[in-house]
């Protein structure tokens, strides 16, 4: 991890008549950011510096002197190298990996958090058509919220049955 790559707006806020500041608490130095305000509200948080160093890092949205907003902004930070982005492949028979889907999800490494977006295989030509997701955690000690280690769409009656074995 390293600076801050992107901003999310979670509550744009209300009534804001100044550019708030933007108040950064992580444990990286350095990154900067400037609030784009728009009709009273938090429209945009651009990254003028994104600094080094981070693993985490929270951010404030400060009114500035003398502006009372009816509702206060709320954002979230995103830091480089937190998140990245899942494919599917395959090995042809002369054992050359062919790429299916360059860009099939995302993974966010701190937080555990893998989802495959349209993933809906036709067939398996492994012979005992097993499909398999391989992930390797850091620590082998590892434990899930809700006991739950993967999730499917409960509203998708095609949806695939999926069973989870220790080895």
């Amino acid at each position: 991890f390293s600076g801050i790559e992107s901003v999310s707006i979670v509550v744009p806020g209300a009534n804001y008549t100044k550019t708030p500041s933007i108040v950064i608490d992580g444990d990286g130095v350095s990154a900067a950011m400037t609030a784009v305000i728009v009709n009273g509200k938090l429209k945009n948080v651009v990254i003028t510096n994104p600094g080094v160093g981070y693993t985490t890092a929270s951010l404030s949205v400060v009114p500035a002197v003398n502006d009372f907003p009816t509702t206060t902004a709320d954002i979230t930070a995103t830091i480089q190298g937190q998140t990245g982005v899942l494919r599917s492949y395959y090995f042809d028979d002369n054992g050359v990996k062919k790429i299916l889907n360059a860009t099939a999800g995302t993974i966010d490494y701190l937080n555990g958090k893998m989802v495959l977006n349209n993933f809906n295989p036709i067939d398996i030509s492994e012979p005992l058509k097993v499909l398999k997701i391989h992930a390797k955690p850091n620590k082998l000690d590892f434990k899930s919220s809700q006991s739950t280690i993967i999730t499917l769409d409960p509203y998708d009656t095609s949806a695939i049955t999926v069973n989870i074995r220790t080895i």
